[in-house]
């Protein structure tokens, strides 16, 4: 479940990857009533004049989002509930989503996915607590939180015992300050830009990093 804004155009994507298999419904105003059935890609539905605000359900096999590509990245603005919907990747999954918050109380199903990459990069107003979330399949972070202006959620117990990569994972994530010791980073083996252009305060002065993974 989702909530959009649908702009001037009063129109919406959800958008799909081309590589998956899709068959799902879509109720576009959570009415409870479904208005499209057996989606097997992307869509885009006109909304009535007057609408500004809708909020999206959809139900069926729905493997993957991906927005990197679309244009529709700053009408998407909240994640309300995951459900247990299985995702195979979130591989780029909210890509430059900066309007997006994700308010769901609830984790998602990530017990098929091993990458994280990207997903949400430069999603400027993403700030959520996702301690929930269940991490432990996944091997790559790359560029998760890069650019994410305020994000500073509580991330501290995730199992990331598996990874191999966390390049750029916070680049330029510039709020985030969030306890990580505790991570179990054994096997990773790429740090390349972990915290670049991070910024690092230390009694009282400020610091911008510049590649710590070569010590800088």
């Amino acid at each position: 479940m989702t909530t959009w804004d649908v702009g001037a155009n009063r129109q919406i994507t959800i958008p799909t990857h081309n590589g998956s298999t899709y068959n799902y419904s879509v109720d576009w105003d959570n009415d409870g009533i479904i208005d499209d059935v057996g989606v097997t890609g992307d869509i885009t539905p006109t909304y009535p004049l007057g609408t500004t605000v809708v909020t999206v359900s959809i139900t069926g096999t729905f493997p993957r989002i991906l927005f990197d590509g679309a244009t529709v990245n700053d009408k998407i603005l909240t994640v309300e509930q995951w459900d247990n919907n299985p995702w195979t990747s979130m591989q780029s999954a909210f890509f430059n989503c900066d309007n997006l918050n994700i308010t769901a109380l609830d984790a998602p199903n990530l017990c098929g996915v091993t990458n994280l990459s990207s997903i949400f990069y430069n999603c400027a107003k993403i700030n959520s607590s996702l301690d929930h979330w269940d991490v432990s399949t996944i091997t790559t972070f790359s560029g998760a939180f890069q650019q994410t202006d305020l994000f500073n959620g509580d991330i501290s117990s995730w199992d990331v015992s598996i990874a191999g990569s966390m390049a750029l994972m916070f680049d330029d994530a510039q709020a985030f300050n969030q306890d990580i010791n505790g991570w179990d980073v054994g096997m990773v083996s790429i740090f390349t830009g972990m915290f670049l252009n991070f910024k690092l305060e230390v009694d009282g002065s400020v610091f911008i990093t510049a590649d710590p993974s070569n010590g800088h």
